[in-house]
């Protein structure tokens, strides 16, 4: 698997820029295998999609935008990086 697989268009306006407020309003894309559709929720609809027994993993990574510029010592360009901290 390459990155570039990963690469596609994305209008810009659908990038979220801050977190909803309040969280638990973040849009939710909900897939259903079984009948085959597809629907557009909310995550304050989470449980609903839980059964007795079921695992709930979370994640709790935080990403800081940081902005750095490698030295001409590696003969790279100014760059942009992501840090991931958790």
């Amino acid at each position: 698997m390459k990155l570039s697989d990963y690469k596609y268009p994305i209008p810009r306006n659908l990038i979220a820029k801050y977190p909803a407020n309040p969280r638990d309003h973040a849009r939710l894309l909900v897939i259903n295998r079984k009948e085959e559709t597809i629907e557009d929720r909310h995550f304050y609809d989470v449980a609903e999609y839980f059964e007795k027994g079921d695992t709930i993993v979370v994640n709790e990574t935080k990403v800081f935008r940081r902005v750095s510029s490698e030295k001409k010592r590696r003969r790279m360009p100014k760059s942009k990086y992501s840090f991931f901290a958790s």
